[in-house]
């Protein structure tokens, strides 16, 4: 007793169970199971929510097993136990329905564990009744449409067979690292296929998914010199299948031939051609290097595109040695350097040996003490690195005159001191030879009088 509206009762033939669909007054739907003499609490309760407790003075009261808010229906229509044989993954689990948002459900229960609820699907019409036949097998009872319903019997899906695939490198450029796959379908209701990698001795992660009857995927997203390991499964809405075979593999090296018979020449004061052959046929580009004389490091001056074999640099000063060498590139991979070459460039048109200083040498700046403009002479006398800084009197650089490679050669520079408040101020000339172990150094005084 202390059942409100009870829509439906039936026997699960397995456990001897009684289960009670109760409509509920306004606010919960509940699902019982009905002991002799037990009392269910209505009017006192709504489910497990009191309702009018005026009087309610029972000593117990047996809760539902299940109960669902009007926020999810408004009139629960009570089915059976499912011992069917069409639906395995049914079997001992109660099926029941709301007969205003049409949604049907699952209830588990043992008496021991929680319950779990799940909903299985939306039904056509209202469902308004189930029924089983002589096996068990359930119906469903819906009106508008009037119409009958049962359970067609699940299609497992079987899992792939045969991966197998290949690791290769494209044509192209840059080429790229691909890994292609390929498969048994043994399945005819999947939606597709889920795809797992796992690198080395990592875990398994999602790749990618193809298409249902589309047995291949193609990876992009690798990298060269790595061993991965693959498996694919078959999966629909409701079901996936277990996994295909494992394919392990691994991965090319990207390589890229170097560039070979480099030459440099000298075609003018400012100006060296290099050449040289081409090795590759899918090279994303050259990179040029240069030093300045034999003591010199390294630095990449330009980056070329693919397929060439010529370059003019016109960012050299006359009188001088460079070194060069040029390497292959894709992406990140870089092929081994050419061979080296160099070139010195020759004296400007008109200048005579005899021209050239014949030591490095910082002269007094003029006029000295000067305001606000003071001229500042300095000679080199082979091709040199040559820094030329102003320090203030606590020893901070505030200009720099020259820095970087100058060929040898009388220079002047005029320095406008605006600005700059009066005082002492310090010039000082470094310099050290670009083909010789010459090298130089030498502060002077200057007097800013404003």
């Amino acid at each position: 007793w202390g059942m409100r509206n009870p829509w439906r009762n039936s026997f699960d033939p397995v456990t001897g169970w009684l289960w009670s669909a109760d409509v509920g007054q306004n606010a919960w739907e509940e699902i019982d199971i009905i002991e002799s003499g037990k009392n269910y609490g209505w009017r006192c309760y709504e489910g497990t929510h009191a309702f009018n407790t005026s009087g309610c003075n029972y000593p117990e009261y047996i809760d539902p097993v299940w109960e669902y808010s009007h926020s999810l229906g408004c009139s629960v229509t009570g089915g059976y136990v499912y011992r069917g044989p069409t639906v395995p993954e049914l079997t001992g689990k109660y099926i029941y329905a709301d007969y205003c948002t049409r949604t049907v459900w699952s209830l588990e229960y043992d008496g021991i564990s929680p319950p779990d609820n799940q909903t299985l699907l939306t039904a056509p019409g209202s469902v308004v009744s189930f029924g089983i036949d002589e096996n068990n097998e359930l119906y469903v009872v819906t009106f508008s449409p009037d119409r009958i319903y049962r359970f067609t019997p699940t299609v497992p899906l079987i899992a792939p067979t045969g991966l197998d695939g290949i690791a290769s490198i494209t044509l192209g450029i840059p080429p790229q690292v691909i890994v292609d796959l390929w498969w048994n379908d043994n399945s005819n209701n999947e939606d597709g296929f889920i795809i797992e990698r796992k690198k080395d001795d990592g875990d398994f992660m999602f790749v990618g998914t193809s298409a249902e009857n589309d047995a291949f995927f193609l990876d992009e997203n690798v990298i060269d010199t790595t061993t991965y390991t693959y498996r694919v499964k078959a999966y629909n809405a409701t079901d996936s299948s277990t996994y295909s075979n494992e394919f392990t593999v691994t991965t090319p090296l990207r390589t890229v031939e170097a560039p070979t018979d480099l030459v440099a020449n000298a075609t003018g004061p400012n100006e060296i051609e290099l050449s040289w052959v081409d090795n590759d046929s899918q090279e994303e580009g050259y990179k040029i290097e240069r030093k300045t004389g034999a003591q010199g490091s390294y630095s990449v001056i330009d980056s070329l595109g693919e397929n060439t074999e010529s370059y003019t640099d016109q960012s050299v000063n006359e009188n001088t040695l460079y070194y060069y060498r040029v390497f292959a590139f894709i992406e990140q991979v870089v092929s081994d350097y050419s061979n080296e070459d160099s070139a010195k460039t020759p004296n400007p048109t008109g200048i005579e040996d005899s021209q050239i200083p014949t030591e490095y040498k910082l002269e007094q700046n003029y006029p000295n003490p000067f305001n606000p403009s003071t001229r500042i002479q300095f000679s080199i006398s082979e091709t040199s690195n040559v820094n030329i800084r102003i320090y203030n009197s606590l020893g901070k650089t505030i200009e720099t005159v020259s820095s970087g490679v100058m060929p040898a050669g009388g220079y002047e520079h005029t320095w406008i001191a605006n600005g700059y408040a009066s005082g002492i101020y310090y010039l000082k000339m470094t310099a050290e030879s670009i083909n010789s172990d010459k090298a130089y150094s030498n502060v002077i005084k200057m007097i800013l009088l404003k």
